[in-house]
């Protein structure tokens, strides 16, 4: 299994997706909406409820080694 540690830069900050990013990760796709509906599908129904599983289930996917999610955060 591949460590779940932040990747740093100077100017970014890489976290691996947990459940406290549920809330910016659902204020972020709802800002982006129209920009992600023509890629990504799933756009079409955005609900915190929906990040909080997503989010959940992330520890899971890294762990199994299928999937690897991160969350940007500026690392200023």
């Amino acid at each position: 299994m591949k460590p779940r540690s932040p990747l740093v830069t100077r100017r970014l900050r890489l976290e691996p997706v947990e459940g406290r990013h549920a809330e910016g990760l659902y204020q972020a796709a709802r800002a982006s909406r129209a920009e992600l509906l023509p890629w990504m599908p799933w756009a079409i129904d955005i609900t915190l409820e929906g990040n909080q599983h997503y989010a959940a289930d992330a520890g899971r996917w890294w762990e199994a080694d299928e999937e690897f999610h991160f969350a940007v955060m500026d690392s200023a």
